[in-house]
């Protein structure tokens, strides 16, 4: 009877939070910006992947089409863009109001600037130098939804201060390893993101990004977005890019000049 109740518990809990994910279905927008503009995408086995260019500096813009405040979690090369430590799911993020944007520009530093995020060889990143490559050429955003169903109206995007990173609070901070967002399985994937993805993201310009700190109750993770990323050469390797574009001869419907007649003299 009680491996039964527990069954049926599990069976509602389920139940409940596939009725949050449906409730929650396409409210939450995340796009790769370069010089403003949204890069392009190629998906391949259910994948996203975008060009990262040598140099070009990049942001991460989260829309928020619901009618409550999300908290947006956000790691890139297995690093938290608050922290710069290993990436939890647990990490502190940025709450975002309703029907409103913000775009993730860097590393943050203070609570005014953060350091671009910067597309450079792996070998250079961010990540080999407070960590490892291991995990270089992926950005990852996960949301969650606001448990109190609370809805606050601010000029500026909050960061939630529960788990403010030490320049940013007076409270001590610990960094959960158990839930890492490494985005791999087992050894042989982490093997293959080693010999495949060639890039990973450094620190570019300093630029302003001013936050303040709020409370937020997190509830449940009701979107995660993957963007993994290399050179255009590795994305080719990895048939994600077409090598070749086939050239294909279409009719003119209409010539440069006019062909005069064999027997018209001039």
């Amino acid at each position: 009877l009680l491996f039964i109740v527990e069954i049926g518990c599990m069976f509602r809990f389920l139940q409940k939070e596939r009725k949050i994910m449906n409730y929650y279905y396409n409210t939450v927008d995340v796009n790769i910006l370069v010089n403003g503009h949204s890069v392009a995408y190629y998906y391949k086995d259910g994948k996203t992947y975008i060009e990262a260019k040598d140099g070009s500096e990049y942001e991460i813009q989260i829309k928020n089409k619901d009618f409550n405040r999300i908290l947006a979690v956000a790691s890139v090369d297995g690093l938290s863009v608050i922290t710069g430590l290993p990436a939890s799911t647990e990490d502190g993020g940025y709450v975002i109001n309703p029907h409103d944007s913000f775009k993730i520009k860097g590393f943050r530093y203070s609570d005014e600037k953060v350091g671009a995020f910067k597309f450079v060889n792996k070998n250079n990143s961010y990540a080999s130098e407070q960590l490892s490559s291991e995990n270089c050429g992926v950005i990852g955003v996960v949301i969650f939804n606001d448990a109190s169903a609370y809805t606050q109206t601010v000029t500026k995007p909050f960061i939630d201060e529960s788990f403010l990173p030490p320049s940013l609070s007076s409270e001590p901070f610990y960094c959960s390893l158990t839930k890492d967002m490494s985005h791999s399985n087992n050894l042989t994937d982490n093997m293959q993101v080693n010999c495949q993805f060639d890039m990973g993201s450094g620190w570019g310009s300093s630029k302003e990004s001013k936050v303040t700190s709020t409370k937020f109750e997190r509830g449940y993770i009701i979107h995660s977005f993957d963007f993994y990323y290399a050179s255009r050469n590795a994305l080719i390797d990895m048939g994600v890019i077409e090598n070749s574009v086939p050239k294909i001869a279409f009719p003119k419907s209409f010539k440069h000049y006019a062909t005069p007649p064999k027997n018209w003299k001039c």
